[in-house]
Formats: C-alpha cells, structure tokens, sequence
C-alpha cells in the first residue's frame, strides 16, 4: 500500500497539495527544504508548512536538520540512510549504514532497557570537489 492509499484508508483527504507533497519528496534524490517546496510546487507557504506536520505526524516523511538555516524533509518510503553534508557548498550525499547500525541500535536498546523510535546521523565534512 503506498502513502496515498494508507491515508484514504485512515480517512484522510488527498488534497492536491499534499498529493504533490508527497510525489515530490517520494522522486527527490535529495531532502527538500519547505522553501524549495514552496518554490517547486508554487503552493502556499502555510499549507506548505501544515502539510509537512501532517505527513510527519502520520509517519510519512522525517525531518532532517543539516544546517542552522533549515529543516529539510524526505519521504519514508526510501530505504533507512544516512547523509555526507558538504559545509561549503551543501552537497548532500546518502550513505547506507543499515546494516552496521541496525545491530548497534539494537544491543543499545537492550543494554539500556531504552526504547528507541528513531535516530539521525548525518556526517558533515567538505567533499572532493571543494577541497
């Protein structure tokens, strides 16, 4: 079931907008700020903004903060990763580490008896090109 059927079978609208929300950061190869959004889409800044906490309240998508200016946002439905974030020219790189960590957060959990929902890990650095 993909994101659109999920939230018809929970009752929800499919608006235009969050239709396009969706498709947008489901095709992106990149996270996507809520300006580039906006920018991308030509959808109010509001609706933007709103149907990013509903999309995330349900699951769909996860925030990502690469720097101090901006969340950027990506959809759920790719593969668990994590990023390489140039701090010179913002290039953002996906790195899969599923394996490796998915091992560690589970002998974390259980060492600490802590539940844990999510996590983020993201690598800043300055990549080949502006070295």
């Amino acid at each position: 079931m993909n994101n659109l059927d999920e939230l018809k079978s929970k009752g929800f609208r499919i608006t235009k907008a969050r239709t396009a929300i969706l498709e947008l950061l489901e095709n992106s190869i990149t996270p996507i700020s809520a300006d580039e959004i906006v920018l991308s889409l030509g959808v109010n800044k509001s609706t933007v903004y709103r149907e990013l906490d509903f999309l995330e309240s349900q699951d769909m998508i996860t925030d990502i903060r690469l720097d101090n200016a901006n969340n950027m946002y990506e959809s759920k439905s790719k593969n668990h990763h994590h990023h390489l974030y140039c701090i010179k020219c913002k290039k953002i790189e996906e790195v899969d580490m599923e394996k490796d960590l998915d091992v560690f957060e589970k002998k974390l959990e259980k060492d600490t008896k802590f539940k844990i929902k999510k996590h983020s890990l993201e690598f800043f650095g300055i990549c080949l090109t502006c070295q």
